[in-house]
């Protein structure tokens, strides 16, 4: 009883202050969830940008400022309109970043290529070895091209060039498409000898390929910033994916299973 006492006076005594502070905190609440008063409409929330399938202890910087650290699966951040720069740094994994533009009362949903510095590798021993080499590694071209329904993009080999063209009876991606219209774009121009292109298990935006001494994991969004990363270096690999959770790449006297 006398503790309540004690409460109630002091709530008598401090109630302006109360109030300041719980209104105070109402403030900084709803402006850290993204609310803001404008003039049409005159109150709205600030878009926001989720990353997901993030590994443990990952680090997220929206436009060079450091946001998150230390997350891991999905995490929210709430930016006003127009666009950003997200970098994801998670441990063991190159850095991942793109462009994205933001909107009002719209959440933005990111999903890193997560691509190991170091990748699970093993050598397939020699007899299963000689198996895999029989199996050939195609290059998609405009008549047999490698489809990806479900990012609705068509890839093909032109002249030294990788092409990414919208398919028929879906939407394109925007970056295949300028005011309304969508053609093929020119994605990825290797350097040296193209080997073979793959697809990436689980994304639709991505591909791999194995060009002169190396195997590449491409992001098929050419524009700035487009994610490249080294997957494997030998003498003359090519690359061909038969299992969900790895690649197989074939050297010239070796050949590896590659985990994703």
């Amino acid at each position: 009883m006398q503790t309540i006492e004690v409460l109630a006076d002091f709530g008598k005594r401090f109630w302006p202050w109360i109030l300041v502070f719980t209104f105070s905190a109402l403030v900084v609440w709803v402006y850290l969830s993204g609310w803001r008063v404008g003039l049409d409409p005159l109150v709205y929330r600030n878009g926001s940008v989720a990353v997901s399938n993030l590994p443990l202890g990952s680090t997220i910087y929206v436009d060079q400022t450091r946001r998150h650290t230390g997350v891991s699966g999905t995490a929210d951040t709430h930016l006003p309109d127009g666009e950003h720069t997200v970098i994801i740094d998670s441990p063991g994994f190159y850095p991942w970043n793109e462009m994205v533009s933001v909107k009002k009362n719209e959440r933005t949903v990111l999903k890193p290529i997560l691509v190991r510095v170091t990748p699970d590798m093993r050598e397939v021993p020699l007899d299963k070895s000689m198996q895999l080499r029989q199996i050939g590694s195609p290059i998609p071209t405009f008549d047999k091209p490698m489809n990806l329904p479900d990012n609705c993009i068509s890839v093909y080999e032109s002249f030294g060039r990788i092409i990414a063209a919208p398919m028929e009876g879906c939407e394109a991606p925007a970056f295949l498409c300028t005011s309304g219209v969508c053609e093929p774009t020119v994605v990825f121009t290797p350097k040296d000898r193209l080997r073979a292109i793959t697809n990436f298990h689980g994304r639709s935006d991505v591909i791999v390929v194995a060009s002169g001494t190396t195997v590449t994991v491409v992001e098929l969004d050419p524009h700035t910033p487009q994610f490249l990363a080294p997957l494997y270096q030998g003498d003359a690999p090519r690359v061909i994916n038969l299992s969900p959770n790895s690649l197989t790449v074939i050297d010239r006297s070796k050949t590896f299973l590659i985990t994703l």
